[in-house]
């Protein structure tokens, strides 16, 4: 396993509070119960790759993610949002959270105005591709009743 995103050290330790949301603002995400969601925050994929997605959508804990970084395993929803780090997002960190097999993946492209839904990883590939455009609806694979809507997330 090489080392694609390794922790960096400014980011390692969990960040409480202000860097935490349990909600994303104004959006449907806060119809979702039984989750916590966490902005700008590392996930820990493995000893070698530790990212920091844009929103994580995860498992709930007594902690709020202040004791460990979320994993693979705690994670619903990954979301990048991308202007200048598109190609980054979709050829470095959408592979390795397939590799990881992090459930499900969403690149926020702010220049097409689409989203892109990575789902299903299996043998480190996402076997389900969606684009999602202006005036689509969708939902996180976790929570299929809770519809979003590009407007949701890039206005």
């Amino acid at each position: 396993m090489g080392l694609d995103l390794p922790p960096r050290p400014s980011a390692t330790p969990p960040v409480p509070g202000g860097e935490s949301a349990r909600t994303f603002s104004n959006s449907p995400a806060s119809q979702i119960s039984n989750r916590d969601t966490t902005v700008q925050n590392p996930s820990h994929l493995n000893q070698y790759n530790e990212p920091q997605p844009d929103i994580l959508l995860v498992k709930p804990r007594d902690d709020y993610c202040a004791s460990k970084h979320p994993t693979a395993e705690d994670t619903f929803l990954l979301l990048e949002v991308a202007d200048t780090s598109l190609k980054f997002d979709l050829k470095v960190k959408i592979p390795l959270y397939a590799r990881m097999e992090v459930p499900e993946g969403w690149v926020a492209d702010l220049r097409e105005n689409v989203i892109q839904v990575f789902r299903n990883p299996k043998a480190g590939q996402f076997q389900t591709v969606l684009t999602i455009k202006v005036g689509d609806s969708f939902s996180v694979l976790a929570f299929p009743d809770v519809d979003f809507s590009t407007s949701d997330l890039i206005g």
